[in-house]
């Protein structure tokens, strides 16, 4: 994402280091950069909407209750006190 951001606005950085292709006379062609973007929210979108509805399905089901367990108490035999 911050690829085509970057190349959409002209800017260079984060990607300094690399080739720049927003450079005058290296720039891709708009429709190219425009399919990229296309083809980025065809994959998101239904990818987002399929873990929205799993979501949902699962907020549907009901939970299963709790299991409660009594916590654990130490011995109270003195006997126990005065080993250690």
């Amino acid at each position: 994402t911050a690829a085509l951001v970057s190349i959409s606005l002209g800017i260079g950085a984060p990607f300094a280091f690399e080739p720049r292709f927003g450079v005058p006379g290296h720039d891709e062609p708009l429709i190219a950069l425009g399919l990229v973007w296309l083809l980025f929210y065809a994959l998101t979108i239904p990818a987002y909407l399929a873990f929205d509805e799993l979501m949902r399905e699962r907020a549907k089901t009901p939970a299963a209750p709790p299991q409660r367990r009594r916590p654990a108490i130490a011995p109270t035999n003195p006997t126990h006190q005065a080993a250690a």
